[in-house]
C-alpha cells in the first residue's frame, strides 16, 4: 500500500509541475485600457491609433502610437460599435487591421490538453502492471498439500 501512495503522490506532483511550469512560461499581458467608442474616434482621427486586432469576441483591441508612462506599449480594448464603415475609416487613417482566426492555438496548449489522456492511461498502466504482479505472486506460492 505504501507503492500506491508513493506512485499516486508522484504523478500529483508531476500533474501539478506541469500545470505551473505552463502558467510561468506564459508571456504575461499587459493591461488595456477600456475605451470607449467616442474617445476611440478622436484617437483615431488624431492619429494616436497604430493598430487594430478585429474581433473573435465583439470587441476590439489595439494599441496606442505613444507609450504608456512606464514606458511600455499601450493597449485598448474597446466594445464593437454598431458602425458599418468603421474599417475604411481606420484604413483611411493609416491603421494596420489584422484579423484574428476565432480559435488561436499554441503547441503548448495542444500538448497540455494531451495530459488528462496520458495521466489515465498511466494509471490504467500502473493498475494493469499491479494485477499482473498480484497474479504472478499468487501463481508461484504453493497450495494446500493433499495427501500424507
Amino acid at each position: 500500500m505504501d507503492r500506491l501512495i508513493k506512485n499516486i503522490a508522484f504523478w500529483t506532483v508531476a500533474a501539478l509541475v506541469v500545470l505551473f511550469s505552463y502558467k510561468f512560461l506564459q508571456k504575461p499581458s499587459t493591461a488595456s485600457e477600456l475605451m470607449d467608442s467616442s474617445r476611440f474616434m478622436e484617437a483615431l482621427k488624431a492619429g494616436e491609433v497604430t493598430r487594430v486586432r478585429l474581433p473573435q469576441d465583439a470587441t476590439i483591441e489595439g494599441d496606442l502610437a505613444q507609450p504608456s508612462p512606464d514606458g511600455k506599449a499601450a493597449h485598448f480594448i474597446i466594445a464593437t460599435p454598431a458602425y458599418r464603415n468603421l474599417v475604411d475609416d481606420m484604413l483611411q487613417h493609416n491603421v494596420t487591421v489584422e484579423y484574428l482566426s476565432p480559435r488561436d492555438s499554441s503547441l503548448m496548449t495542444t500538448a497540455l490538453s494531451w495530459v488528462p489522456v496520458l495521466f489515465l492511461i498511466g494509471i490504467w498502466i500502473y493498475f494493469m502492471r499491479t494485477m499482473q504482479a498480484a497474479r504472478r505472486k499468487a501463481e508461484n506460492q504453493p497450495g494446500p498439500s493433499i495427501g500424507p
